[in-house]
């Protein structure tokens, strides 16, 4: 910019310095206000949310510092300006997303939910400009913008939907509580939302599941007989809907059993407390005696059973070999204090046509003679046929001249005897009953096949004789003799 000083120069002298100190002065001030001029030719003009206005001097260039801002009137970070453009407009609109609601807190009232939440922050969006002339004496300028427009409102939505999106229509422009009403307790209920800031940004989509209070689940420990609590009681807190599975709460207590469970062991929380019980009974054993009912003499070991008090036991009553039981099964409920089980059996009698031949010593019956006659004991097996199973054993004594006996079958329950009454096996030699008998342990199993000579007493089963009779015809050197039935 030139300015034009016009001076009128006088001859008197005192004039003339006066002239001389006032154009000293006056080329000082042009030459001042021409560098404050230059000094303060980039400046703001006009600014607002989107735009900055600057006044530059000509031949300026304007350099974006934030090259990852897409700033106007910039090319790769750089522009010129030419002596006929002296405003240049500077980007500052905020385009930053906003932040989202942080967490919520939820109050229910009845079958309504409150939900309230914190007013989010906005991110503003900052921008960093360096104007540089090439003019001699015109120093750098820059300039900072931040651009924040502010919080506009939230789109939201509540359903039972955990993957739903929420479409982008604001619907909410304060921050007071939203309202859910009419809760029902079976379902889960979420809430979708977004932050709107007022130059349109949106933040991301955030889903809160809504947790809806439970009052938990409470497990108490009960005996059975007194109903008094035998240690402190388990408690679960949670919400609405959580699964749970407390199987390992139901613990083991010293010198109790467990015997019953009330409740579900595994579920979901409800709205209501959910009450469990493990129910325990105190341990007590049960003693079963078996005797002959004649003499009052114990006929087997005694058996104990672990039982608890108050429990109603079933005892099933084994046969034991020899002897015959009036009952099959008994019932007695276990007491707090001794519990025997006394079972009494009747030894078994033969017909008097089958009792056993003895050989008294006031007969005049030798030693030699009564050797010869206990030789001559013959074994009747009756067996399952399937199994190899001894069902029933008894013995003959045979007179040292007889050659054949009239035998009594027996009925056994749930078996019927098959035609054998000249049974094959009978009629082999002692070399092919040996062949046989291995044959049908490796058809029947080892275990099976050693019954036949090792029975358990409790297994063999009691007789009750039949109608039917048949004569066997003995050889002098056979000591066994087969009768086969088969389970019905």
């Amino acid at each position: 910019m030139n300015k034009t000083f016009n001076f009128k120069v006088k001859s008197n002298n005192g004039r003339n310095v006066a002239l001389f100190v006032s154009l000293i002065f006056v080329s000082i001030s042009g030459i001042l206000t021409s560098k404050m001029y230059r000094n303060k030719i980039s400046k703001v003009e006009s600014y607002d949310n989107k735009f900055a206005n600057v006044k530059v001097a000509s031949g300026s260039q304007v350099i974006t510092i934030n090259k990852n801002e897409d700033n106007c009137n910039i090319n790769s970070g750089k522009n010129i300006l030419y002596a006929n453009k002296n405003i240049v407009r500077l980007k500052t609109e905020d385009t930053a997303r906003p932040d989202n609601i942080d967490t919520i807190e939820t109050k229910v009232i009845e079958d309504t939910m409150l939900i309230s939440f914190h007013r989010p922050k906005d991110n503003g969006t900052s921008y960093s400009y360096l104007i540089k002339n090439n003019k001699k004496n015109t120093k750098e300028k820059n300039y900072n913008f931040y651009s924040e427009s502010g919080i506009k409102g939230y789109c939201y939505e509540i359903n039972n939907n955990c993957e739903n999106v929420v479409q982008p229509n604001l619907n909410k422009l304060d921050d007071t509580p939203l309202v859910i009403q009419q809760l029902d307790w079976d379902k889960n209920y979420y809430l979708h939302i977004k932050t709107i800031d007022n130059n349109g940004n949106e933040s991301d989509c955030k889903t809160i599941k809504l947790q809806l209070p439970s009052k938990g689940l409470k497990i108490k420990y009960i005996d059975l007989n007194t109903n008094q609590e035998l240690c402190n009681s388990y408690n679960m807190d949670g919400n609405v809907n959580d699964k749970y599975n407390i199987s390992d709460k139901i613990k083991d207590i010293q010198g109790y059993k467990l015997v019953a469970k009330k409740g579900e062991i595994n579920g979901k929380l409800k709205r209501n407390q959910i009450n469990i019980e493990a129910i325990y009974a105190k341990v007590k054993n049960l003693t079963i005696k078996y005797f002959d009912e004649e003499t009052n003499k114990e006929i087997k070991e005694p058996y104990k059973l672990e039982c608890y008090i108050g429990q109603n036991v079933e005892i099933n009553i084994p046969t034991i070999a020899g002897y015959q039981s009036k009952s099959k099964k008994t019932n007695c409920k276990v007491s707090d204090s001794e519990n025997v089980i006394k079972l009494y059996y009747k030894k078994i009698k033969l017909p008097e046509s089958d009792e056993n031949i003895q050989v008294e010593k006031d007969k005049g019956i030798t030693k030699e003679e009564k050797r010869i006659a206990q030789d001559r004991n013959i074994r009747i097996k009756y067996v399952d046929f399937d199994t190899n199973k001894i069902l029933f054993e008894e013995t003959k004594i045979l007179k040292p001249d007889e050659k054949k006996i009239k035998l009594k079958v027996y009925y056994i329950e749930g078996y019927s005897k098959m035609s054998n009454e000249k049974s094959e096996y009978n009629n082999h030699s002692e070399e092919e009953k040996t062949i046989m008998d291995e044959l049908r342990e490796s058809i029947v199993g080892k275990e099976n096949a050693e019954n036949e000579t090792h029975q358990d007493e409790n297994n063999l089963i009691d007789n009750i004789p039949s109608k039917q009779e048949y004569e066997i015809l003995m050889n002098c050197d056979q000591s066994d003799y087969i009768i086969y039935y088969k389970k019905q």
